[in-house]
């Protein structure tokens, strides 16, 4: 399989170097919150950072980082059948408390295959209010090995709760 190169997420590629320059010095936070407009690549970025982060032997140059694209974390990654990948996205028009309580329980255990855990959370701006009181625990006292990148067309739309985590 080919290397996937950051130039594969229009108008991304300055925030996916970023992120390959924070992992390649340890500086990885727990939480991170991707947003812009509809159509804007937050979901594709989201998408190749999770990639990068269960790659079992990334590339982690300055100008461009990329997962290997042919390791079994790769493979499984492309095939969405990591054990250690999370999706979390709106059923219906809402995020509901069912599936945060669903996520939190994944995330309570140790990553399978890989060093750590991935959990997107897309749309989080349709996340109801119960819902993102639950998610509030786990982006305040988040479960070692566990990173979560929640997406949101709107900051505004977000509890400044979540926002600050």
């Amino acid at each position: 399989m080919n290397r996937q190169a950051s130039a594969d997420i229009p108008g991304q590629e300055r925030a996916f170097r970023l992120f390959g320059r924070m992992m390649k010095r340890g500086l990885l936070a727990h939480a991170y919150l991707l947003a812009g407009p509809s159509g804007a690549g937050k979901e594709a970025l989201a998408l190749s950072i999770a990639k990068l982060l269960l790659c079992e032997h990334p590339y982690l140059g300055e100008d461009h980082p990329r997962p290997c694209g042919s390791c079994a974390g790769c493979i499984k990654f492309e095939h969405r059948t990591h054990p250690d990948l999370e999706i979390l996205k709106p059923q219906g028009a809402m995020i509901k408390l069912d599936q945060v309580r669903d996520l939190q329980k994944a995330l309570s255990f140790s990553p399978l295959d890989s060093l750590r855990r991935v959990c997107l959370i897309l749309e989080a701006q349709k996340i109801n209010l119960p819902s993102a009181n639950a998610l509030l625990k786990t982006l305040e006292e988040p479960p070692d090995r566990n990173h979560l990148i929640l997406t949101a067309t709107s900051v505004r739309a977000l509890l400044p709760t979540i926002v600050s985590r």
